[in-house]
């Protein structure tokens, strides 16, 4: 996947060079302008844009308005209030800088499932000290988790939507084990925060925001997962 960087801060764009390099079969451009931009977008193809939300010559909305390519939109502002601007403007995401290879890995598995490898999305540390090397007992966990998961999700969705904060705690809490077992590490962070505040019922848009994270996180998962298992199944 050949992505376009629009970043008008040097040590952002150099730190994001660097980064990209940990994701295979990734390679960016550079450009510190939303016309230099636009004009290598004319001249040359690519598959995603990021950009950063304010530059010298426009903001991530003239990029939204000229393209219809995929765009993720970078701030530094971690709670930055124009969020939903963008993603009603059209934008498949908001990231907030600096990028992580972590947090790319799994935008890109939902955009384009085959362009991240499942290795690099699951941090399989965990189960692989269990398996001791038997791949069947890996592939059987992974399996669980595919079964398992998706009807949580939909189970989980449902008590959100009727205010059932404590069996959408324990339904968290379930998926849990399946989280870890996966290596899921930003997701079972999320998930330790929903677990909680659903429990004493500290609900927020903060709150809920998370917990739209959480499912989107393992939405995304699951067809890396899927391919991770057939990989184990036809070495």
């Amino acid at each position: 996947m050949h992505i376009l960087y629009i970043e008008d801060d040097q040590v952002d764009r150099m730190a994001f060079k660097r980064m990209i390099k940990k994701v295979d079969s990734l390679s960016c451009l550079c450009v510190a302008s939303v016309q230099a931009g636009l004009e290598e977008l004319a001249q040359n193809d690519y598959e995603l844009i990021i950009t950063d939300h304010n530059l010298p010559d426009g903001s991530a909305f003239d990029v939204l308005k000229e393209s219809k390519l995929p765009v993720i939109v970078t701030s530094g502002i971690s709670e930055d209030p124009r969020e939903t601007s963008f993603e009603s403007a059209g934008a498949i995401s908001f990231m907030v800088k600096p990028i992580s290879a972590y947090d790319l890995k799994k935008i890109l598995a939902r955009l384009q499932p085959q362009a991240v490898a499942p290795a690099e999305l699951f941090d399989l540390t965990y189960l692989k000290e269990l398996s001791d090397e038997d791949q069947e007992f890996e592939t059987e966990m992974i399996s669980i988790y595919l079964d398992e998961v998706p009807p949580s999700l939909s189970k989980l969705k449902r008590e959100i939507d009727q205010n059932q904060w404590q069996a959408a705690s324990e339904t968290v809490h379930k998926l849990k084990s399946k989280i870890r077992i996966m290596g899921l590490r930003h997701a079972l962070q999320l998930s330790s925060l929903v677990e909680e505040a659903f429990r004493y019922e500290k609900i927020d848009d903060e709150t809920l925001q998370k917990a739209g994270q959480l499912i989107q996180s393992l939405e995304t998962s699951l067809a890396p997962a899927s391919q991770l298992k057939n990989q184990l199944l036809n070495p």
